[in-house]
Formats: structure tokens, C-alpha cells, sequence
């Protein structure tokens, strides 16, 4: 993730600068969320299309199975056998890959409620940051003359609290994560390898 410093500039008065441009200062943190974490929404559509497949391959499976129970003319010679046996392996590796594909269902569905909580703690944080920024840098009021401009330091201060939160929120999307990345890869590996031993048969 990379580094942000919240700089600010002495003469400005940062009630003036706007909520696009707060906005801004918290982009390199919330990046990651819309950019890399993947959007929520997207996230269960790919659960649901892993959950057709899944559905799809365990047709096959039993498909599979029922063929090799058919009771056709030959079946019992050695090359009728023989067929059972490789349509009986079919039928196991269609099994795993319905497996695998429910396991994908599983991890998706699980980073979209995780994506999805992070993002609303992240919209929290914010909108308690922009509350903090405004009340920092009204005019600093003393006993005698006029209102003093708010205190670049302070309004620094302020805004620390929240973006050190926000990069917490962040490094803990991203452990939870890790583990759907590292299944995905797996069972991208698996479903191929099963893929190959079918078309080899």
C-alpha cells in the first residue's frame, strides 16, 4: 500500500478546500478497496456463476454414473469393463470439479460480506474525518483580537487518527482475503489438472 502524508499548507484555510479534495487526500487509502478488492457485487455474481457450474457438473456426474449402469449388450466383456471403469473415473473427477466449484461459491460469497464491511467501515471513518476537519479548522478564538486561523498542526493531528484506521481496515481486508486468493489459484490448478485427466481418457 503506498505511503500518505497529509500535507498542508500554513495559509490555507482548509474549510475551503472542499469535500472533493478531502476526498482526494483519502484516495491512495481507498484505492485498494475499489480497485483491488473487487466489488461486492461483482463478487457474488461470480459466486453465482461458480454455483450454475456446480450445479451443471454434479448433472454430469450423474449422468456419467447412469451410463455406466446401463445395461447394454457387452457390457460385462473386458472391453465393456473397461468402459465402466473409465466413465466411473469420469464421473469421480466431474464429482471433485463440483466440488471445487462449490468451494469457489464459498470463498466469493465470503470476500463480497468482508469487501463489503470494510467498505462501510471505511465510509465511517470518513464521514467522521470530514466532522473533525470542519470543527479543527474553524477560526481559533482568544480572549482579545481577532479569531486566529486554525493550527496546521492540529487540523494534521486530527486527520491522523482516522487515515491510521483506515490502513488498519485495509491490512485486515487484505489478510482476509488472502486466503479466497490462495483457494482460487488452488482450485484453478485442481480443475484444470481434473480437465486434463477427462480428455485424456
Amino acid at each position: 500500500m503506498p505511503h500518505h502524508a497529509f500535507a498542508v499548507h500554513p495559509d490555507e484555510h482548509l474549510a475551503d478546500r472542499g469535500l472533493a479534495d478531502f476526498a482526494g487526500d483519502f484516495a491512495p487509502l481507498t484505492g485498494p478497496i475499489l480497485d483491488l478488492a473487487g466489488d461486492p457485487a461483482w463478487l457474488s455474481a461470480c459466486a453465482g456463476t461458480w454455483r450454475v457450474m456446480a450445479a451443471a457438473l454434479a448433472d454430469d456426474r450423474g449422468a456419467l454414473l447412469a451410463s455406466a449402469e446401463t445395461d447394454l449388450p457387452g457390457t460385462w466383456s473386458p472391453e465393456g469393463l473397461a468402459y465402466r471403469r473409465r466413465v466411473l473415473a469420469a464421473a469421480e473427477s466431474v464429482g471433485r470439479m463440483s466440488s471445487r466449484a462449490l468451494d469457489l461459491v464459498a470463498a466469493a460469497e465470503a470476500a463480497a460480506i468482508a469487501v463489503e464491511r470494510a467498505r462501510g467501515r471505511v465510509i465511517e471513518e470518513f464521514l467522521g474525518a470530514v466532522a473533525a476537519l470542519r470543527r479543527a479548522s474553524e477560526p481559533v478564538t482568544v480572549p482579545e483580537g481577532p479569531p486566529q486561523p486554525p493550527d496546521p498542526e492540529r487540523v494534521a493531528a486530527v486527520l491522523a487518527g482516522p487515515i491510521a484506521r483506515v490502513r488498519a481496515i485495509l491490512r485486515a481486508l487484505d489478510g482476509e482475503l488472502e486466503p479466497a486468493r490462495t483457494l482460487l489459484a488452488t482450485l484453478t490448478v485442481g480443475m484444470r489438472e481434473e480437465a486434463g485427466r477427462l480428455t485424456r481418457r
